[in-house]
């Protein structure tokens, strides 16, 4: 059982990236979790013992199944709450009834996809070609702030998003420090190839804010200290020479505070005009395509505008509720900096662009949080 457990994440996870599309399968990440759900009924029918977060996920489940049956009933499309409700928390459900060493072969999964996705970015930044570019909403030959890697993801504020999770989890776990070091700077270097100026930004708040707790923090030994205080200044100059010499990140460095970009964002918030009474309260997928008609867009720039157009304000409330219960049982045994980080790198970063309420982000932070079960230590290598 934990061989099918093992394979049905892996081929979660390489369903859920831009590889599914080409095997030419219409709705492959349906297919892609159906055996991560056969596995969650079994689990249910098998009348195994509760998990600790049992509550949150049945409420979540139950508000899932409430959506549907309103959105059928309006004649709307009702599985598209399927992938931010369903998929992630069952992969979570499955997940946490597992054991440690199946736990251990998680986190090797997460840790090759971070590591793929991030070199994968890095090679298409530095060829200068997408590699999936055909489920990509980005036209680079039609953007000019500067390429924009695509990976596995096929967008790179999607890929940006996942990869500061996946990140903020490595921090937080009992992987040794210098690991943790350099998956951070791996990761910013990805981001920055991903060209994605708000996370890229908040992981620099996140490092400045890691760099004067290790200063000014009484815990921490002098040794550690000056450790620290040499890890942050080669991130401080690894970044620099990324930005000057490499021109990642490029957007950066562009003097337009108020691009293309952030103008679609400020437009949004002026977007609500065209709903009525009945869109307010159980949304309208039709209103969705008409906005991105009128904007000209691909793709929303606000997760909390998508979900109150997607679903009506009444819902949008209970599912920001739900999703924070859920969050804060997942890290209320964190400490403060730790928690800070995980909602910076989750919540904060999502809620920048329209990645938060979407399959991808949502299905790393519910398996990511391996890292942080209170088990014995992972470490990659040993001293």
């Amino acid at each position: 059982m934990n061989k099918v457990l093992v394979f049905s994440f892996i081929v979660s996870t390489i369903f859920i990236s831009s590889i599914g599309s080409l095997l030419n399968i219409s709705n492959y990440r349906t297919y892609g979790f159906l055996l991560i759900t056969i596995l969650f009924f079994y689990k249910i029918l098998s009348n195994e013992k509760s998990i600790k977060f049992d509550k949150v996920t049945n409420q979540l489940l139950i508000l899932c199944i409430i959506i549907v049956f309103i959105k059928f009933f309006i004649n709307q499309t009702p599985f598209s709450i399927v992938d931010i409700l369903f998929f992630p928390i069952i992969s979570f459900y499955v997940l946490s009834n597992t054991n440690f060493k199946t736990k251990q072969i998680i986190k090797i999964i997460i840790i090759s996809f971070f590591t793929l996705n991030g070199v994968l970015s890095i090679l298409e930044f530095a060829f200068k070609i997408n590699f999936f570019s055909f489920e990509s909403l980005i036209d680079n030959n039609q953007v000019g702030e500067g390429f924009r890697s695509t990976a596995l993801l096929g967008h790179p504020l999607n890929n940006a998003l996942c990869m500061s999770i996946i990140m903020g989890f490595i921090f937080c776990s009992t992987l040794d420090n210098l690991i943790k070091f350099i998956f951070i700077v791996f990761g910013l270097i990805s981001i920055l190839a991903f060209n994605a100026r708000g996370a890229f930004l908040i992981w620099i708040l996140i490092s400045v804010s890691i760099f004067i707790f290790i200063l000014f923090s009484h815990r921490v030994k002098k040794n550690h200290k000056i450790l620290g205080i040499c890890a942050f200044l080669i991130l401080i100059l690894i970044v620099f020479y990324s930005l000057v010499n490499l021109h990642l990140g490029d957007r950066l460095l562009n003097d337009k505070i108020i691009d293309g970009s952030a103008e679609t964002r400020i437009n949004l918030l002026n977007s609500f005009d065209g709903l009525n009474e009945l869109d307010f309260l159980f949304g309208n997928d039709n209103a969705v395509y008409n906005l991105l008609r009128k904007q000209k867009n691909g793709g929303f720039e606000n997760s909390i505008v998508l979900l109150i157009y997607s679903y009506g304000i009444p819902i949008s409330i209970l599912i920001i509720y739900f999703f924070s219960k859920w969050i804060y049982i997942i890290i209320k045994e964190l400490d403060f900096l730790k928690k800070a980080i995980l909602i910076s790198s989750f919540v904060v970063v999502g809620n920048l662009n329209n990645g938060f309420f979407q399959l991808s982000p949502l299905y790393f932070f519910a398996i990511s949080n391996v890292f942080i079960s209170k088990n014995k230590n992972f470490k990659l290598i040993k001293r």
